[in-house]
């Protein structure tokens, strides 16, 4: 027996196409290759609104104060490989996405865990959840030259080989050290490998349009129509309970079990979390006037230009909103290389990612 998971509970998958790849299409001649050629790309992506990246893997943290009402951590890794020839590209790749969120509370007790300075004064209200993938991709994408081949329409089907997937809530309080709350988690911990594997499809659509000789327009939208059938997975619903004691009907007083609850095997129906972004360049000699906006969760916006430094090779430089509201980048026609922060200080960034990617043709 399917289950389908409610619409909010969409997951997270690595991105397909990353943002200095819609840049290129509207700056560049969309000329399709007249030979093969093959491609590689990493991706690395952090970004969150808690604490420094720098300290995100030490055991200890030094005391913390969080200020808002919103925490989350987003993290993205995906390296891939492909071939391309005309009008067609086979890709294959492999990679993971994390999203943890939360309230102000359960980003507050996370800190002060951290640094073992919970406040048995205070109190708790958690609401956190997590949403967590991994993942093998196989790509093929037909294109379709427009406009006389100054345009370009592209449709990308995927084929998805889910190794792991979790997708959870906590809620509950903390006060006087002692934690109580719910527990809903679907994850495939603890299986089999072979029971983890599990498959799915999405789509893919993107359009470039040029609107006269100087001003081209696009639009990009990842897993369109999508979804994932996990074969095999174990749904926990328990109720949480730390550092508890209560008395019997005898008067006698006992520890509460940290976790109770029960574990059912299920099969499940997922959707792949819809991406969406539209740009427009405005070309001015050798240079081009940029503006991107792309919603995750929310709509970002993005102004900036690329500029031309000699014989097809060009930096530009993006500023806009959180994430990475700086994104500088370089490309030719066989390298791009771009890179995002918040901060130029490493030492107190919350946001970075580095794409590279590199093509030869043969």
């Amino acid at each position: 027996v399917w289950t389908c998971l409610g619409h909010s509970q969409t997951v997270f998958v690595p991105p397909s196409w990353t943002i200095e790849k819609q840049m290129a299409s509207l700056i560049n001649e969309p000329n399709l290759p007249n030979r093969p050629q093959i491609e590689t790309k990493i991706l690395v992506r952090a970004d969150n609104n808690v604490l420094p990246l720098k300290l995100g893997n030490n055991k200890r943290l030094p005391p913390m104060k969080f200020g808002g009402g919103h925490a989350y951590f987003s993290s993205y890794r995906l390296k891939g490989l492909a071939l391309s020839f005309r009008r067609w590209t086979l890709r294959h790749g492999y990679g993971k996405a994390d999203f943890y969120e939360g309230n102000g509370g359960a980003a507050q007790l996370y800190l002060d865990s951290m640094s073992a300075g919970i406040d048995d004064q205070r109190v708790y209200d958690v609401n956190a959840s997590l949403n967590r993938t991994f993942l093998r991709r196989w790509t093929l994408e037909y294109s379709v030259p427009l406009k006389r081949g100054q345009g370009r329409f592209s449709i990308a089907l995927h084929w998805l080989r889910v190794h792991r997937l979790q997708v959870g809530t906590l809620t509950g309080r903390m006060q006087m050290g002692q934690f109580q709350g719910d527990l809903s988690l679907l994850t495939t911990r603890g299986l089999h490998p072979h029971e983890t594997r599990s498959n799915g499809l999405t789509v893919d659509i993107a359009t470039v349009l040029p609107l006269s000789t100087k001003v081209k327009v696009g639009i990009w939208g990842e897993n369109v129509l999508s979804r994932i059938w996990q074969k095999s997975a174990q749904r926990i619903t328990a109720k949480v309970a730390t550092n508890t004691v209560e008395p019997d009907a005898d008067g006698f007083l006992h520890a509460v079990p940290f976790l109770q609850g029960r574990i059912d095997k299920v099969s499940v129906k997922v959707k792949a979390k819809q991406v969406w972004a539209i740009g427009a360049s405005l070309q001015q000699g050798k240079s081009n006037w940029l503006l991107m906006a792309q919603r995750e969760r929310d709509w970002q916006v993005r102004l900036g230009c690329n500029l031309s430094v000699g014989r097809e090779k060009r930096v530009w430089i993006l500023k806009g909103e959180r994430p990475f509201p700086w994104q500088v980048g370089f490309s030719t026609p066989r390298l791009q290389f771009m890179l995002g922060v918040d901060k130029w200080n490493k030492a107190a960034a919350k946001e970075a990612m580095t794409v590279i990617r590199w093509c030869w043709p043969f």
